[in-house]
């Protein structure tokens, strides 16, 4: 029931998801088919965004896995994935699915890109959430404490286990549809 504090709707049922993991992009592809939640193919401008960021090596799917320091290090790659997903005319639902059960902060830099995104991209349902759940914590062990600790994004709080989310997408989907 957490995802239904969003403050909108979304606009259609294109899910697009943004991950650091390979091994994730399957699980979250055969989980999404199992519930029949939509993951689809970048439009072709959307594929080109991210084709010229992203590392030579990684394909350009959806999910999409801009690996362990796209998500947090490599700016440039993070603000092209997810630009692509907020101009894609077929993602209604965005995930950042890239750090694990820890608050989110609004000043680090891979924070502020997010957030900016958000605003960019107003139409859009934008989700943080994490593939594990469990404990959730203020920061990553051996991290700085965050200087703008941001527990939710638009309503939501922050989301936890794999097919918990999908679980929820799905029912939100299912609302903004009624």
């Amino acid at each position: 029931t957490a995802i239904l504090h969003s403050r909108k709707m979304p606009k259609g049922r294109g899910v697009g998801a943004l991950t650091n993991s390979g091994g994730e992009n399957s699980m979250m592809a055969d989980l999404a088919e199992e519930l029949g939640v939509e993951l689809p193919q970048f439009s072709p401008a959307s594929a080109q965004m991210v084709r010229a960021a992203l590392y030579d090596y990684i394909a350009v799917s959806n999910p999409l896995d801009i690996t362990g320091p796209g998500g947090s290090t490599d700016l440039p790659v993070l603000t092209a994935s997810l630009d692509a997903m907020g101009s894609d005319p077929n993602i209604h639902i965005i995930l950042n699915n890239l750090t694990g059960n820890v608050r989110m902060d609004a000043q680090s830099p891979s924070g502020k890109v997010f957030l900016a995104m958000t605003q960019k991209y107003p139409e859009k349902v934008w989700l943080k959430a994490s593939k594990m759940a469990g404990n959730y914590r203020d920061k990553v062990t051996g991290m700085p404490d965050p200087i703008e600790p941001v527990t939710n994004i638009d309503g939501v709080p922050f989301l936890q286990g794999l097919d918990n989310i999908l679980k929820a997408v799905k029912a939100l989907i299912a609302y903004a549809e009624f």
